[in-house]
């Protein structure tokens, strides 16, 4: 009889045992469960799309933002569906946020465009300069005034290159007489003006301005994000004329390097704009021939930039465009 009380006795001291270990795991759980950040993203309703590419279009850019994410080694994301036109997705608190926005709220649309000429530029900067819009009553006059906003306007800079350069607190203004005559530009000179991607900086005396500048680039698209094989990112090393930069080595594929070849064939000593998500990054001049399908997007700031350039070009284009509504914290 002694024994089979000592059997009870320890059986009832081991399920004691078992159950404060799973009291302690659980008061574990909630005492260090980490603080989440949540993201809502909503589709553009600007864009134009049936039913079906909504659903299928959710389901890809799901995939494709957590492939931006995971690649990045920000960490595995949660992705959920909400409704017919948003995204949850939800992250550690302690996830770099700045970095997420620059992967997600991208689309990684990667365009090549053929900027103008100077003297079509100069053209169509007087054309919009002279045109009616009754906008600066300041100057007394009924025209835009838009070539005066230009802080390269009287520079060989201009008359050389058709180089544009906008004053940081003008570029408001400039986006307004931009959307006045968008369709009122000359059926001769087709394009569209597009920003460069970052402010830069010019001395003006004892000052310094902050400027961006604005390229007028033609409307047909030389190379696209479909035509990439291949991209990575790297550090140049520097030399004599500069120092080193990040940057991201592009491969084009073999559709691609034929369209490339025959471009920069036919277009020595123009420039080239790099487009991506109507920022311009950088364009270049062509100087000849490419025929190897190789190119370059430089003067990036950092290499996780570069990283994330890459990350975004190589996880493709989002399959409809998609908006940043909301973020939050949660437990």
């Amino acid at each position: 009889m002694k024994p089979l009380l000592q059997n009870i006795q320890s059986l009832i001291y081991i399920i004691a045992c078992v159950c404060m270990l799973i009291f302690i795991v659980q008061c574990g759980k909630i005492s260090t469960s980490e603080p989440k950040t949540v993201i809502v993203m909503e589709l553009d309703e600007s864009y134009n799309f049936s039913h079906i590419d909504r659903d299928t279009g959710i389901d890809k850019n799901i995939d494709i933002i957590r492939s931006r994410i995971q690649g990045a080694g920000i960490g595995d994301p949660d992705i959920q569906k909400s409704g017919d036109n948003r995204i949850i997705i939800e992250l550690p608190a302690t996830a770099d946020m700045d970095r997420v926005y620059q992967l997600i709220g991208h689309n990684g649309n990667l365009e090549f465009r053929l900027v103008y000429e100077p003297d079509e530029i100069i053209m169509i900067v007087n054309y919009i300069h002279n045109y009616p819009l009754f906008l600066d009553s300041t100057h007394g006059n009924n025209t835009t005034n838009f070539a005066e906003y230009n802080i390269f306007h009287n520079s060989l800079q201009y008359s050389e290159t058709g180089m544009i350069g906008v004053k940081e607190e003008h570029i408001n203004k400039v986006n307004t007489i931009l959307g006045s005559i968008n369709n009122e530009i000359p059926n001769d000179i087709p394009g569209e003006f597009i920003w460069g991607e970052k402010l830069e900086s010019a001395s003006d005396g004892d000052y310094e301005i902050k400027y961006r500048q604005l390229y007028y680039v033609k409307a047909e698209v030389e190379i696209s994000s479909s035509d990439i094989k291949s991209a990575r990112a790297s550090q140049t090393l520097p030399d004599i004329t500069h120092t080193g930069t990040y940057v991201v080595d592009v491969q084009l594929t073999n559709s691609g390097t034929k369209k490339f070849s025959r471009t920069t064939a036919r277009n020595i000593g123009s420039h080239v704009a790099i487009i991506l998500d109507r920022e311009v990054y950088m364009a270049p001049r062509i100087n000849g021939r490419i025929p190897n399908g190789r190119t370059q997007i430089s003067g990036l700031s950092t290499f996780k930039e570069a990283e994330d350039i890459v990350n975004i070009l190589l996880s493709g284009q989002m399959a409809i465009p998609m908006n940043i509504i909301q973020q939050y914290r949660s437990k």
